[in-house]
């Protein structure tokens, strides 16, 4: 069975998340990248995108999670995004990366997290 990724990239987004309390009152850019693992088998032979990962699907995820209610942990905002992506598509593997720049110190681009999460083990 061929198993492909597809991925959505640098999506950038104002959300509220953070332990700070200056994090807690304003929102913040953060950045999130998206893969997932999908049996393409399927959706190459009958071309139906339903059998695939709609990246429209992945991005409106994303974005109704940043949009929602403060989320303390980065940690916590990724397992929700990958969690709602396997709920939602055929995505059999998801991982998501999750970058915040404005809590970054001693000189750091960024920092953030990358959670894996696979089909019967959330």
């Amino acid at each position: 069975m061929p198993i492909d990724k597809v991925f959505v990239r640098g999506m950038r987004l104002d959300a509220s998340i953070g332990v700070d309390d200056w994090e807690r009152k304003t929102r913040q850019v953060i950045e999130v990248d998206v893969e997932a693992a999908v049996e393409t088998a399927m959706l190459l032979d009958s071309g139906e995108l339903s059998r695939g990962v709609d990246f429209t699907v992945v991005q409106g995820i994303v974005r109704e999670l940043a949009a929602g209610a403060h989320i303390d942990l980065a940690e916590t905002f990724a397992d929700r995004i990958a969690s709602a992506i396997l709920d939602r598509t055929c995505a059999l593997l998801v991982v998501v990366e999750l970058r915040k720049y404005a809590p970054c110190r001693a000189g750091a681009q960024c920092c953030g997290v990358r959670v894996t999460r696979a089909r019967g083990s959330q």
